[in-house]
Parts: structure tokens; C-alpha cells; sequence
């Protein structure tokens, strides 16, 4: 037979769960309002500075070697004449 989960352990799995959506709300909230009132230089100097440091996305890195999703793939070869 399967024991029942203690009360306060669902209380607080509960809890959890809505801290961590009001959570992830009000980031999405913040980012937008800031992108929203950043100008377009702006935006492209902060993402800049933010993925500089990220060395996974240089030659080497683990996102670098996953290679584009599809539908990057599709948008690249979509924008230029093709090659040959």
C-alpha cells in the first residue's frame, strides 16, 4: 500500500509551486518593461555584454556544438540566395 504524502510536505509543495510561478512572473514582467523602454542600441549592447561571458556559446561550447534549432536553420536559408 501506498503511504500518503504528510500535510505539510503537500503545504509546502503547494506553496512551492506558487511562489515559484509569481516568481517567474514577475521576472517576465521586468525583462519586458526593460526591453521595452531600452532603446534598440541599447538592447544590442546589454545582450553583448550578457553573452560575452558566456563561453558556451563560443566554437567549443556545448550550445556552439548543438548547431542551430530547425527553425533557425530554415529562417538563415530562407533570408539568402543559394550557394553554388
Amino acid at each position: 500500500m501506498k503511504e500518503a504524502t504528510p500535510a505539510i510536505v503537500r503545504v509546502f509543495a503547494v506553496f512551492d509551486r506558487i511562489f515559484s510561478a509569481l516568481w517567474r512572473t514577475f521576472k517576465m514582467v521586468r525583462d519586458e518593461t526593460l526591453w521595452a523602454w531600452a532603446s534598440k542600441s541599447q538592447r544590442e549592447r546589454a545582450n553583448r555584454a550578457i553573452y560575452a561571458g558566456l563561453k558556451t556559446y563560443y566554437p567549443g561550447g556545448a550550445t556552439f556544438e548543438q548547431g542551430l534549432f530547425p527553425w533557425e536553420r530554415e529562417k538563415i536559408t530562407a533570408s539568402f540566395p543559394p550557394f553554388g
